[in-house]
């Protein structure tokens, strides 16, 4: 597999969602599951199918490694196999956070030249608001602390 993050990317919605919930540290199936979903406001909502043939094309490239939960698991029945970023899999997501804040600067100056600087931009956070202009709530998701971007 290659070892340049930056051959990976675009990534897919569901695939940067995936890797997203693991950056906090190691997750079983179904809690990644629950964890894009909340990740995307619920518009990234995977089957166990989607997300278990992404895990697998995952594992095959080294960006995501299995562990098996024997001993923490007292539910009967197969122990649960969790998963992790690994260096490789952090470095990727590092690319792709960087690229799309990249993408969004880039917009942003290009709407601003085209005289579009007051258009609407949908707050991420839970209160479902529109915030116009420079007036983006602090606690926005779409926020990312960039004062240097004037809308």
């Amino acid at each position: 597999m290659p070892n340049d993050p930056l051959s990976y990317l675009p990534l897919t919605e569901s695939t940067f969602y995936i890797l997203l919930s693991l950056a906090p540290g190691k997750k079983h199936g179904y809690a990644i599951l629950k964890d894009v979903k909340d990740l995307s406001k619920e518009r990234v909502n995977l089957s166990t199918s989607t997300l278990y043939t992404a895990v697998g094309r995952l594992l095959d490239q080294d960006l995501i490694e299995r562990f098996s939960d024997d001993g923490e698991d007292v539910s009967p029945g197969l122990p649960r196999k969790s998963y992790a970023l690994t260096e490789l899999g952090r470095r990727v997501l590092d690319a792709e956070t960087s690229r799309m804040q990249k993408m969004v600067k880039e917009a942003t100056l290009r709407l601003r030249e085209a005289g579009r600087e007051k258009f609407l931009w949908p707050c991420s956070c839970t209160c479902s608001r529109k915030a116009i202009g420079k007036n983006i709530a602090k606690n926005c998701g779409l926020y990312l602390g960039w004062r240097s971007i004037m809308l």
